[in-house]
């Protein structure tokens, strides 16, 4: 059921004329084993290349079963070629890979939920500071 309904979302994409590439999914779901199992196979017969990997910019101990179970999936998607980044973070953590010189080699994806205040000034809505002051 997951599977069809992936493929049917994918197509109506297409057919409205937006050129699928990558795959994420709401409130970050695709990251349950079950439900990655069961879009995997989907992701690469529909041609799609990358799905959005893990958060694995936090500063989570080393030992962190969250951070080690979050570095697990980001290797099986790996595994299935499906990675597209080498990091993926929020605008917090971008400013501190960036205060740290760590981007110069690093493929970064950067999460943001936008939203304009009274101004008209973007916003990062997690914590309601502008984007441009980062």
């Amino acid at each position: 059921m997951i599977a069809a309904e992936v493929a049917a979302q994918i197509q109506r994409c297409r057919d409205a004329g937006l050129p699928v590439t990558h795959a994420d999914s709401h409130q970050h779901v695709h990251n349950e084993p079950m439900v990655f199992l069961a879009i995997q196979p989907v992701l690469k017969r529909l041609g799609i290349r990358h799905l959005r990997i893990s958060r694995n910019m936090d500063s989570l101990p080393v030992t962190s079963r969250k951070r080690i179970a979050k570095s697990c999936f980001n290797r099986w998607i790996a595994f299935h070629g499906l990675r597209g980044t080498d990091d993926f973070g929020t605008v917090d953590n971008f400013a501190h890979f960036r205060s740290n010189d760590r981007l110069a080699t690093a493929s970064i994806e950067i999460l943001t939920h936008t939203s304009l205040d009274q101004e008209g000034t973007l916003l990062d809505h997690l914590n309601n500071l502008p984007l441009a002051d980062r």
